[in-house]
């Protein structure tokens, strides 16, 4: 078990720990996931697009380790194929692809999720 950093509350490192733990097993349910994905693009983007939504507030820094952690626990990394992942990450956000959802964006979706439920 990991010892939380300082500066860190508990329900901080227990969202993250969770939220690991969720990408991890939907990616690993994924039929040869290893193969497949391993140096895939939009599997990085998908993970960064999570963690940006999940963590805004985190710095980039902070943010390239989660995402280097999850693709670490799919997939084991040998020593130079975080420099391949890092890369990804660069491009990605060089070409502006890892965005944030906006809040009238989330709640109209939202609302629209429930009427469909509601109603249907």
């Amino acid at each position: 078990m990991e010892i939380i950093p300082l500066g860190k509350s508990i329900k901080e490192a227990m969202k993250e720990g969770e939220m690991i733990t969720k990408i991890v097993d939907l990616i690993k349910s994924i039929p040869n996931h290893a193969v497949t994905l391993k140096f895939d693009i939009s599997l990085t983007l998908y993970i960064a697009n999570i963690v940006e939504n999940e963590f805004p507030a985190r710095s980039e820094e902070q943010k390239k380790l989660i995402i280097l952690k999850i693709i670490h626990d799919i997939i084991p990394l040998q020593e130079g194929d975080a420099k391949v992942i890092e890369n990804h990450l660069a491009f990605l956000t060089s070409e502006k692809k890892i965005a944030q959802v906006s809040t009238l964006t989330y709640c109209a979706r939202s609302i629209g999720n429930w009427f469909s439920k509601k109603f249907s």
